[in-house]
Protein backbone atom coordinates (compact mmCIF):
# COMPACT_ATOMS: atom_id res chain seq x y z
CA UNK A 1 0.00 0.00 0.00
CA UNK A 2 2.72 2.82 1.05
CA UNK A 3 4.72 1.95 -2.99
CA UNK A 4 1.49 2.57 -4.12
CA UNK A 5 1.07 6.39 -2.43
CA UNK A 6 4.36 6.47 -3.12
CA UNK A 7 3.89 5.86 -7.28
CA UNK A 8 0.56 8.15 -6.72
CA UNK A 9 2.38 11.09 -5.00
CA UNK A 10 4.84 11.06 -7.69
CA UNK A 11 2.42 12.44 -10.32
CA UNK A 12 2.18 16.36 -9.76
CA UNK A 13 -1.15 17.25 -11.62
CA UNK A 14 -2.60 20.86 -10.96
CA UNK A 15 -4.42 21.13 -7.52
CA UNK A 16 -7.83 21.14 -7.79
CA UNK A 17 -10.90 20.83 -5.21
CA UNK A 18 -11.79 17.28 -6.99
CA UNK A 19 -7.97 16.10 -6.21
CA UNK A 20 -7.87 17.99 -3.25
CA UNK A 21 -11.11 16.09 -1.88
CA UNK A 22 -9.57 12.54 -3.66
CA UNK A 23 -6.04 12.87 -2.11
CA UNK A 24 -7.63 13.44 1.43
CA UNK A 25 -9.85 10.56 1.06
CA UNK A 26 -7.10 8.62 0.30
CA UNK A 27 -5.30 10.15 2.91
CA UNK A 28 -7.81 9.45 5.52
CA UNK A 29 -7.89 5.74 4.52
CA UNK A 30 -4.72 5.16 4.72
CA UNK A 31 -3.99 6.34 8.17
CA UNK A 32 -7.86 4.20 9.12
CA UNK A 33 -6.55 1.26 7.20
CA UNK A 34 -2.77 1.43 9.34
CA UNK A 35 -4.77 2.06 12.88
CA UNK A 36 -6.80 -0.97 12.15
CA UNK A 37 -4.26 -3.43 11.05
CA UNK A 38 -2.08 -2.66 14.17
CA UNK A 39 -5.61 -3.50 16.83
CA UNK A 40 -6.29 -6.31 14.29
CA UNK A 41 -2.30 -7.22 15.43
CA UNK A 42 -3.40 -7.88 18.89
CA UNK A 43 -6.47 -10.14 18.74
CA UNK A 44 -8.98 -8.13 17.63
CA UNK A 45 -11.79 -9.05 15.16
CA UNK A 46 -12.24 -6.74 12.24
CA UNK A 47 -15.01 -4.86 13.28
CA UNK A 48 -13.86 -4.29 17.00
CA UNK A 49 -10.48 -2.86 15.57
CA UNK A 50 -12.87 -0.44 12.88
CA UNK A 51 -15.26 0.78 16.42
CA UNK A 52 -11.67 1.47 18.28
CA UNK A 53 -10.50 3.37 15.48
CA UNK A 54 -13.67 5.43 15.06
CA UNK A 55 -13.89 5.96 18.45
CA UNK A 56 -10.31 7.24 18.87
CA UNK A 57 -10.04 9.24 14.96
CA UNK A 58 -13.17 10.82 16.18
CA UNK A 59 -15.85 12.91 13.73
CA UNK A 60 -13.95 12.28 10.37
CA UNK A 61 -16.58 14.31 8.34
CA UNK A 62 -15.37 17.21 10.34
CA UNK A 63 -11.94 16.27 10.32
CA UNK A 64 -12.08 16.06 6.37
CA UNK A 65 -13.98 19.24 5.95
CA UNK A 66 -11.28 21.23 8.02
CA UNK A 67 -8.23 19.78 6.29
CA UNK A 68 -10.61 20.48 3.09
CA UNK A 69 -10.43 24.40 3.93
CA UNK A 70 -6.92 24.53 4.80
CA UNK A 71 -5.48 22.94 1.40
CA UNK A 72 -8.59 25.30 -0.64
CA UNK A 73 -7.00 28.34 0.75
CA UNK A 74 -3.16 26.87 0.15
CA UNK A 75 -3.97 26.22 -3.05
CA UNK A 76 -5.73 29.79 -3.42
CA UNK A 77 -2.27 30.89 -2.37
CA UNK A 78 -0.62 29.46 -4.35
CA UNK A 79 -2.49 29.88 -7.84
CA UNK A 80 -2.11 34.10 -6.52
CA UNK A 81 1.76 32.92 -6.46
CA UNK A 82 2.42 31.91 -9.42
CA UNK A 83 -0.10 34.42 -10.43
CA UNK A 84 1.92 37.37 -9.97
CA UNK A 85 5.58 35.44 -10.56
CA UNK A 86 4.56 34.49 -14.19
CA UNK A 87 3.87 38.66 -15.07
CA UNK A 88 7.08 39.43 -13.21
CA UNK A 89 8.87 37.11 -15.34
CA UNK A 90 6.91 37.84 -18.72
CA UNK A 91 7.20 41.76 -18.31
CA UNK A 92 10.80 41.22 -17.90
CA UNK A 93 11.25 39.13 -20.69
CA UNK A 94 9.11 41.43 -23.00
CA UNK A 95 11.41 44.36 -21.83
CA UNK A 96 14.41 42.73 -22.75
CA UNK A 97 12.81 41.53 -25.91
CA UNK A 98 11.75 45.13 -26.79
CA UNK A 99 15.61 46.67 -25.75
CA UNK A 100 17.59 44.20 -27.97
CA UNK A 101 15.08 45.12 -31.07
CA UNK A 102 14.24 48.78 -30.71
CA UNK A 103 13.03 49.46 -34.56
CA UNK A 104 11.00 46.38 -33.88
CA UNK A 105 9.67 47.71 -30.64
CA UNK A 106 9.12 51.15 -32.06
CA UNK A 107 6.50 49.61 -34.90
CA UNK A 108 4.85 47.78 -32.50
CA UNK A 109 4.29 50.45 -30.24
CA UNK A 110 2.79 52.91 -32.97
CA UNK A 111 0.62 49.99 -34.47
CA UNK A 112 -0.58 49.60 -30.95
CA UNK A 113 -1.14 53.29 -29.98
CA UNK A 114 -2.94 53.49 -34.07
CA UNK A 115 -5.71 50.59 -33.52
CA UNK A 116 -6.12 51.68 -29.85
CA UNK A 117 -6.98 55.50 -31.74
CA UNK A 118 -9.06 53.51 -33.84
CA UNK A 119 -10.89 51.57 -31.46
CA UNK A 120 -11.53 54.58 -29.12
CA UNK A 121 -12.84 56.84 -32.42
CA UNK A 122 -15.07 53.62 -33.58
CA UNK A 123 -16.62 53.53 -30.03
CA UNK A 124 -16.78 57.41 -29.71
CA UNK A 125 -18.75 57.01 -32.66
CA UNK A 126 -20.72 54.12 -31.77
CA UNK A 127 -21.86 55.08 -28.54
CA UNK A 128 -22.89 58.80 -29.87
CA UNK A 129 -24.95 56.87 -32.58
CA UNK A 130 -26.52 53.45 -31.21
CA UNK A 131 -25.56 53.30 -27.47
CA UNK A 132 -26.05 56.86 -26.19
CA UNK A 133 -30.14 57.35 -26.26
CA UNK A 134 -31.11 60.26 -28.39
CA UNK A 135 -31.95 63.38 -26.63
CA UNK A 136 -35.67 63.67 -26.95
CA UNK A 137 -38.07 62.99 -24.40
CA UNK A 138 -39.37 59.48 -24.41
CA UNK A 139 -36.76 58.32 -26.79
CA UNK A 140 -36.96 54.69 -26.77
CA UNK A 141 -40.35 55.31 -28.20
CA UNK A 142 -38.84 56.50 -31.27
CA UNK A 143 -40.03 54.79 -34.50
CA UNK A 144 -39.04 54.46 -38.27
CA UNK A 145 -41.82 54.33 -40.56
CA UNK A 146 -40.90 52.80 -44.39
CA UNK A 147 -43.00 50.81 -46.93
CA UNK A 148 -41.94 48.25 -49.06
CA UNK A 149 -41.49 48.53 -52.82
CA UNK A 150 -40.01 46.93 -55.47
CA UNK A 151 -37.13 48.26 -57.38
CA UNK A 152 -36.29 46.83 -60.96
CA UNK A 153 -33.32 44.67 -60.77
CA UNK A 154 -32.97 45.30 -57.15
CA UNK A 155 -35.92 43.02 -55.66
CA UNK A 156 -37.68 44.54 -52.59
CA UNK A 157 -36.73 47.32 -50.75
CA UNK A 158 -37.93 49.43 -47.95
CA UNK A 159 -38.40 53.19 -48.79
CA UNK A 160 -39.23 56.04 -46.82
CA UNK A 161 -42.72 57.77 -46.67
CA UNK A 162 -43.93 59.45 -49.73
CA UNK A 163 -45.61 62.94 -48.85
CA UNK A 164 -48.79 61.31 -49.57
CA UNK A 165 -48.15 57.99 -47.46
CA UNK A 166 -46.79 60.82 -44.81
CA UNK A 167 -50.69 62.85 -44.69
CA UNK A 168 -52.22 59.90 -44.71
CA UNK A 169 -50.60 58.37 -41.23
CA UNK A 170 -50.99 62.02 -40.17
CA UNK A 171 -54.88 61.96 -40.92
CA UNK A 172 -55.73 58.24 -39.70
CA UNK A 173 -52.67 57.13 -37.08
CA UNK A 174 -53.93 55.99 -33.73
CA UNK A 175 -51.10 54.23 -32.10
CA UNK A 176 -48.65 57.44 -32.72
CA UNK A 177 -48.80 60.44 -30.19
CA UNK A 178 -47.40 62.35 -33.73
CA UNK A 179 -45.52 62.25 -36.49
CA UNK A 180 -42.93 64.14 -38.60
CA UNK A 181 -40.86 63.95 -41.63
CA UNK A 182 -38.10 64.74 -43.39
CA UNK A 183 -35.80 64.70 -46.66
CA UNK A 184 -32.28 65.06 -46.75
CA UNK A 185 -30.26 66.29 -49.82
CA UNK A 186 -27.23 68.38 -50.73
CA UNK A 187 -26.84 72.02 -51.01
CA UNK A 188 -23.66 74.07 -52.81
CA UNK A 189 -23.07 76.60 -50.27
CA UNK A 190 -20.98 79.61 -52.19
CA UNK A 191 -19.14 82.60 -49.85
CA UNK A 192 -16.00 84.46 -49.96
CA UNK A 193 -14.09 80.50 -50.32
CA UNK A 194 -14.63 77.72 -52.21
CA UNK A 195 -18.08 76.24 -52.81
CA UNK A 196 -19.12 73.64 -50.72
CA UNK A 197 -21.38 70.73 -50.93
CA UNK A 198 -23.22 70.79 -47.36
CA UNK A 199 -25.61 67.83 -46.21
CA UNK A 200 -29.16 69.71 -45.44
CA UNK A 201 -32.85 68.17 -44.74
CA UNK A 202 -36.34 69.82 -44.76
CA UNK A 203 -38.15 68.70 -41.62
CA UNK A 204 -41.83 69.27 -40.73
CA UNK A 205 -42.62 70.99 -37.26
CA UNK A 206 -44.52 68.65 -35.05
CA UNK A 207 -45.26 69.69 -31.09
CA UNK A 208 -44.04 66.58 -29.01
Amino acid sequence: MSSDRQRHRGVNLPPSKGRIDSALHEEFQFHLEERIEQFMATGMTRAQAEAEVRRRFGDVDTWHRMARAIDEETMRQNRRFELFDTLRRETARAFRVLLRTPTFSLVALFTLALGMGATTAIYTVLDAVVLRPLPYRDSHELVSLLHPATVPGSGERKWGLSSGGYFHFRQNMKTLSAIGMYRSFGLTVTGDDDAEIARTALVTHEPL
